[in-house]
């Protein structure tokens, strides 16, 4: 299984690349080559009076390309701040402290369900 980083991510990942393979994941889902479950976020009281905890996953398959099964799981504090001269509310998050944040994707093949990063 690789571990990766955001550094490794840039040296490892072309955009066009991503791009390429993002859209073939999406046609799957018209022929049923691939399948997902949309994003599901969970809200939990913390420390903050003005936040919550939150924990989100949304994962996705596809076997063009592929065979590949992809998790992304997030960690969040998070609060709403409202701004006075617009009135209208921003969602902060963090992971840890202020400008940090914790997002997790665990891949596998589906061919023989072997973690592959």
């Amino acid at each position: 299984m690789l571990v990766i980083n955001n550094d490794d991510v840039m040296s490892l990942l072309d955009m066009a690349d991503c791009i390429k393979v993002q859209e073939a994941s999406f046609l799957g889902l018209d022929d049923g080559s691939s399948s997902h479950r949309p994003r599901i976020d969970m809200y939990v009281p913390c420390e903050r009076q003005d936040g919550y905890w939150r924990w989100g996953t949304m994962e996705g398959a596809t076997s063009v390309p592929g065979p590949y099964f992809a998790i992304r799981m997030k960690s969040d504090v998070i609060t709403w701040t409202t701004d006075d001269s617009s009135g209208l509310q921003r969602e902060d998050k963090y992971c840890v402290s202020p400008g940090t944040y914790c997002g997790l994707i665990m891949v596998f093949s589906t061919r023989d369900g072997k973690p592959l990063a």
